[in-house]
């Protein structure tokens, strides 16, 4: 039987009425009216956690922080009587925390609604666990990281692309994975900022970027010339270098520039302006695209457009995820959309997940999709084979 743990200031009943929907679901219940009795009853195996928002003394915030800081992997309902625009706030801030989110309820609850958020979580729990277990602890090192670059045990997975207008795979975006010897695939999230910190993200990126390259023949053999879109950190708009190696290694390998998308994380934080300015101009003159990542959550996002010569905007997953139900997340994509179509830029929205998100960027005109709606990243055979079972579908 699964645990659901609350955390609500108010009465004993309302603890057994959360009972009375969740039981009967093979859940366990406890009921907790205070911080420290809450810290008390908290133990891995508490499936579920409900958090009130507003409580006197206190609020759900500070218990988010806390859970977020135990890196707590029960699944988190958020619930509250404050209005609908401050539980998506807390929402998105836990999402920010790496907490499992499984979503929001606003007070007076409503049963059928509570019911289907815990079956939900039914389905999904166990994975999660299973996947943040295995990136979790000491393996991500600084020894063992160094140790990765050298022998080659970072490998690169495929994101399709998706051209709205066609339906089909125009582009891929190439994403870092550590295949650890001992503790199997290391998501990027558990390395980048260790990479970035001591120094080395300049390696880590050029063995990407090595790879990606000898993936080309592999592409050309199948006679699939897709856009190639790399991740470039922040830090590396240090190097004035970037730009000639990156040309003459495009080269190299026979890759035309403007097949190449140099992606930089719009959140990220540039320690040189004028070099990275420098670096992003001289990419542009010879040939190689521009992309400003996760746009819509930095905090400059109008100057970062105004003064990077970008041909693409990726909107954050973020901003589309929250769309179907937001209608301050719609607003933001649309405007995104035809604030970058006005600047003659593709628009590319990441995360894209239901059929009713394809359909709402289709209606927007945005431009190409990327998402587990179309493929999860994958190896470069499997999305060779994802390919030709796709051009089977259409043909």
């Amino acid at each position: 039987m699964k645990r659901l743990l609350t955390i609500d200031d108010d009465s004993h009943f309302f603890g057994l009425i959360i009972s009375a929907i969740a039981t009967p679901i093979s859940f366990s219940c406890q009921h907790a009216r205070t911080f420290a009795s809450f810290k008390e009853m908290l133990t891995e195996d508490v499936s579920v956690i409900m958090v009130d928002l507003m409580m006197p003394g206190m609020d759900g915030i500070e218990v988010l922080r806390f859970l977020s800081e135990q890196q707590c992997r029960a699944g988190i309902l958020l619930f509250s009587g404050a209005d609908r625009k401050t539980l998506l706030v807390a929402e998105e801030m836990a999402r920010e925390l790496r907490l499992r989110v499984l979503g929001r309820l606003s007070k007076p609850l409503v049963r059928g609604d509570l019911e289907a958020f815990l079956r939900q979580a039914d389905d999904v729990l166990p994975v999660q666990r299973s996947v943040a277990a295995s990136a979790a602890g000491p393996v991500v090192t600084a020894d063992a990281l160094r140790r990765a670059i050298t022998q080659r045990e970072l490998v690169v997975h495929y994101q399709p692309q998706i051209t709205m207008a066609t339906g089909e795979p125009s582009g891929v975006e190439a994403l870092v994975r550590w295949q650890h010897p001992e503790h199997g695939l290391i998501y990027p999230d558990s390395f980048i900022p260790l990479a970035e910190s001591m120094g080395v993200i300049e390696d880590l990126t050029w063995r990407v970027v090595e790879q990606v390259f000898e993936d080309e023949q592999l592409f050309a053999g199948r006679g699939w010339a897709p856009q190639l879109s790399i991740n470039i950190s922040a830090y590396s708009l240090c190097d004035l270098k970037l730009p000639d190696r990156l040309f003459a290694s495009a080269q190299a390998a026979r890759i035309s520039p403007d097949r190449l998308i140099v992606e930089i994380t719009e959140s990220g934080t540039i320690q040189k302006v004028a070099q990275a300015l420098d670096i992003l101009a001289r990419l542009r003159l010879r040939g190689i695209h521009l992309s400003i990542d996760d746009f819509g959550t930095g905090f400059s996002m109008m100057h970062q457009l105004k003064r990077i010569p970008a041909s693409e905007i990726k909107i954050d997953r973020g901003f589309v995820a929250a769309m179907e139900t937001d209608h301050s997340a719609e607003v933001i994509v649309r405007k995104t959309t035809e604030i970058g179509h006005e600047l003659r830029m593709k628009v590319v929205a990441e995360g894209v997940e239901t059929q009713m998100q394809y359909q709402l960027l289709k209606k927007l005109n945005c431009d190409i999709a990327q998402g587990y709606l179309f493929a999860r990243p994958m190896s470069l055979n499997a999305l060779l084979a994802w390919r030709e079972c796709s051009l089977v579908k259409t043909a």
